[in-house]
C-alpha cells in the first residue's frame, strides 16, 4: 500500500521502518507456528478416547445429584481447532474426526444437561420424607437414565429416543 501510495513524500528512515515491520511480522508468525506447534503436541492423538465416557456421572461433590461427564476441555479444543482452521493451519486427520462429530457432541451435551438439570431439580425440590413418598416416580426416572451412567458414551451415536424418553420422564415428574 506505502509503494501504491505516490501522494505519501518520501522519507529518510522509511527503509529502515519497513525493514523492522518485516521482521516483526516474521516474530509474529514464528510464534504462532511454535504456539500451533505446541497445541497440536499437547493434544495428543487419543482425542477420541476422550469421548470415551458415560454421559453422565453421579456428582461427587453433591451426593444424590448428577453431572454432564464431559471432559470440560473438548468444548475449548472444538472453537480451538475452528481458530486453527481459520487461520489456514492443516489440522491432523485425527482431530478432523473429531472435529466431524462436533454438531453431534454439542447436540447431545445440549440434552444430556437438560436431563441433567431436570433430574437435580426433582431431587433437590424434595425433602428426605417425599423423597420416600415419590420413590417409585423417581427410580422410573433413574431407570431411563441409568444407560446414560453407564452404557452410553459420548463417542457412541445416542439416539433420539433414549434423549427424549429421558426428557420425557424428567419433565413428566417434575411438572406433576
Amino acid at each position: 500500500m506505502f509503494d501504491d501510495a505516490g501522494w505519501m513524500m518520501h522519507c529518510s528512515i522509511s527503509k529502515e521502518v519497513f525493514a523492522q515491520y518485516d521482521k516483526l511480522i516474521a516474530s509474529i508468525n514464528d510464534n504462532i507456528l511454535k504456539l500451533y506447534r505446541k497445541w497440536v503436541d499437547t493434544i495428543g492423538e487419543e482425542v477420541n478416547l476422550r469421548l470415551n465416557r458415560p454421559l453422565m456421572c453421579k456428582s461427587i461433590t453433591k451426593p444424590g445429584f448428577l453431572e454432564c461427564n464431559l471432559e470440560r476441555s473438548l468444548p475449548t479444543l472444538l472453537n480451538e481447532i475452528k481458530y486453527w482452521h481459520a487461520l489456514n493451519y492443516d489440522i491432523p486427520m485425527y482431530i478432523q474426526s473429531f472435529q466431524q462429530k462436533s454438531r453431534s457432541i454439542k447436540y447431545v451435551y445440549e440434552c444430556v444437561l437438560n436431563v441433567v438439570l431436570d433430574y437435580n431439580k426433582i431431587i433437590s425440590s424434595l425433602s428426605d420424607d417425599e423423597r420416600l413418598l415419590f420413590k417409585p416416580l423417581i427410580n422410573a426416572v433413574e431407570k431411563k437414565i441409568s444407560p446414560g451412567l453407564s452404557k452410553l458414551t459420548w463417542i457412541a451415536d445416542v439416539g433420539d429416543e433414549y434423549i427424549t424418553e429421558c426428557s420425557n420422564t424428567t419433565a413428566e415428574v417434575l411438572y406433576t
